[in-house]
């Protein structure tokens, strides 16, 4: 943490996001490195990619998050000399260092995919903001963008505060009669559930 806070902007971050998932990702390093010291390595990095993506929503540039794990990469060195009193075997080293670079590949492709995928959605915005007469059809293309861009995501709905209250003023997927025009609900109340004759669309 204290390599990482030196030479990354995570100087202002608190320690539980700077620690993030990096006990799990330590976990997942070594559970590569003992599949390819067996010829088995089909495990995918799941903890990479997280780390990469809350790494991305936090200002870290990609250079920065090959920093971080050539940091943690020599971390590992330097304790496994002070603890076992030397280096490491050349066959240890060797799948250790091809369990991060397996780790680092992960973090970078999905760190460099959603970073093209919100550029995308940040053109289509401005070109939509550009083409929209009125808030309420600008809106509605948000919405549309957003929901192109996230295909998981099946509904949605955009509340802008009024006073001290939240209005729908666009919505995907979800029931006319729960969030159709007028809908609304005070700061702090929490959203209507659907009554058991209704599904979302």
């Amino acid at each position: 943490m204290r390599q990482v806070r030196a030479k990354t902007p995570a100087k202002d971050l608190s320690a539980l996001t700077l620690q993030d998932e990096i006990p799990e990702l330590l976990e997942e390093i070594a559970t590569l490195a003992e599949g390819l010291s067996v010829g088995e390595a089909r495990h995918r990095a799941r903890r990479a990619i997280n780390h990469a993506l809350t790494r991305l929503s936090v200002g870290f540039s990609l250079e920065e998050l090959v920093v971080e794990f050539q940091l943690l990469r020599e971390c590992i060195l330097t304790l496994w000399e002070e603890e076992q009193g030397g280096r490491p075997p050349d066959e240890s080293t060797v799948h250790l260092h091809g369990a991060i670079d397996r780790v680092v590949s992960e973090s970078v492709t999905q760190y460099v995919d959603l970073r093209n995928r919100v550029t995308t959605a940040l053109d289509h915005v401005s070109t939509n903001a550009m083409a929209s007469d009125t808030l309420d059809e600008f809106l509605s293309r948000l919405l549309h963008v957003f929901m192109d861009e996230m295909p998981a995501v099946q509904t949605c709905v955009i509340l802008l505060r009024e006073g001290e209250r939240l209005r729908a003023r666009a919505a995907i997927g979800l029931e006319e009669e729960l969030y159709g025009e007028g809908f609304s609900l005070a700061i702090g109340e929490g959203l209507p559930e659907p009554s058991p004759g209704h599904k979302c669309r």
